[in-house]
């Protein structure tokens, strides 16, 4: 007779628990240091990304303003007015006025609300208290107004000034007195591509030699958007009373 065939599977042992299992404490270490490269590593890399995103977006809130500023130009032949409010006759009018909200500060341009600034008629329909943004970069989140700890385009009621001053040639008459109501036309000016006329709030900061952090929108640095005559957009480094660039040039006749 065979014999029955008999099977016989071995049982497996339950493993012993290895004692040794986890992270050393120099593995962890290791671990940390090699995050905290990578985290170093990527951070500037990150910011920088940030910074182009808000210096592309400002650059084309200018464009936008520069078509608008064409339009006026063509339709009235002069800049706007360089007052906000013709009746008070001790200055100059607020560079801040030609777009933008009714700001915080009253005595800039206080009177102008959304519905009376003259570029805005150009770029949407505005009630007094309408938002517009369009005068507001994305990088001003604070500027240096008194530590009131709001932005420019909250304080001012707009993100951009614009070539009005009696210090330099500009869109004021050569010779005008600070009472004076009109802007020179677009024919007196020499050189288009070479005439600013809006910049980013810190670049007048710049200008003045009284630049804050605050008003330093990117990296830190004196470097922004400004916008020329012809309606194009360039980013220049601004110093006190300079602009470090062969485009630049104040000239009207």
């Amino acid at each position: 007779m065979r014999r029955p065939r008999v099977s016989f599977t071995p049982q497996l042992l339950p493993r012993p628990l290895n004692r040794c299992a986890g992270f050393t404490l120099v593995e962890l270490l290791v671990v940390i240091s090699i995050i905290g490269l990578l985290t170093a590593l990527v951070v500037p890399v990150v910011k920088r990304a940030q910074n182009s995103s808000m210096k592309a977006a400002s650059a084309s809130n200018l464009r936008q303003i520069g078509v608008a500023m064409m339009s006026y130009t063509a339709e009235y032949g002069r800049f706007p007015p360089p007052r906000s409010d013709p009746s008070k006759s001790s200055s100059y009018v607020t560079v801040f006025g030609w777009v933008g909200k009714k700001p915080l500060r009253t005595t800039a341009a206080g009177n102008l609300t959304a519905d009376k600034r003259p570029l805005n008629a150009y770029l949407g329909n505005f009630t007094a208290d309408s938002e517009v943004k369009i005068a507001h970069a994305p990088a001003d989140r604070e500027c240096d107004a008194g530590g009131k700890g709001v932005s420019a385009y909250d304080w001012f009621g707009s993100s951009y000034s614009f070539n009005y001053t009696d210090k330099r040639e500009s869109l004021i008459p050569k010779g005008s007195v600070p009472e004076t109501t009109e802007s020179i036309p677009p024919a007196r000016i020499i050189h288009p591509a070479r005439f600013i006329v809006a910049m980013e709030y810190g670049a007048w900061d710049s200008l003045g030699g009284n630049p804050t952090d605050n008003a330093r929108w990117y990296s830190k640095t004196n470097d922004f958007n400004l916008l020329f005559a012809d309606g194009h957009v360039g980013f220049h480094r601004v110093e006190k009373g300079v602009i470090q660039t062969n485009d630049y040039s104040f000239e009207n006749n």
